[in-house]
């Protein structure tokens, strides 16, 4: 079974070309990570929308080769400065009012070790654009309550629907 998240905008919001040829990226995304995870036996549940964002906010990050390889694979088909914006227009699209039975609500965050010097310019762009800025914790001193923070959070911004996403041990001291 594919289940791949879709969008519907209300009849009027405009779509830009730079937005058009954004949702034609994820989409190509989509597919392509589906061809690599379609080989695992039983169900197939991923949301590519989810899994783009979390890469476009570190793609926020990247630079040279490894910003090259990410749009590659990733289908960042923009600029960087037209891309981020279009990829915020997309979250805000995604956020709107109720529509039908269902609310879909998109929310970001960036956790980092609490020591570690993240650049001025990656901070105001992915709380700009993702609405994410960085939730700094102690991965190395205190891997369990940083899970458990992470956790915490999760839990709250999905109105308890989801609980526990990270399990015991998934993070160590390792983390950064």
């Amino acid at each position: 079974v594919l289940t791949l998240a879709g969008s519907s905008f209300a009849q009027g919001d405009k779509i830009s070309p730079e937005l058009e040829k954004q949702i034609k990226g994820n989409n190509s995304f989509a597919f392509d990570l589906y061809q690599e995870l379609k080989a695992e036996k039983g169900n197939l549940f991923f949301s590519p929308y989810s899994i783009s964002t979390a890469f476009a906010m570190t793609y926020g990050g990247a630079r040279g080769t490894t910003a090259e390889e990410m749009a590659k694979v990733l289908h960042f088909d923009l600029e960087s400065d037209k891309f981020h914006s279009a990829m915020s227009k997309l979250n805000q699209l995604h956020n709107g009012e109720k529509k039908g039975a269902y609310h879909l609500t998109v929310v970001n965050a960036i956790w980092g070790q609490n020591d570690y010097n993240f650049k001025d310019e990656f901070l105001k762009l992915s709380s700009t654009h993702y609405g994410a800025g960085v939730r700094r914790i102690d991965f190395v001193g205190n891997p369990e309550k940083s899970r458990a923070e992470i956790n915490g959070w999760v839990e709250k911004a999905t109105k308890e629907k989801i609980k526990d996403l990270l399990g015991p041990d998934f993070i160590t001291k390792d983390t950064r």
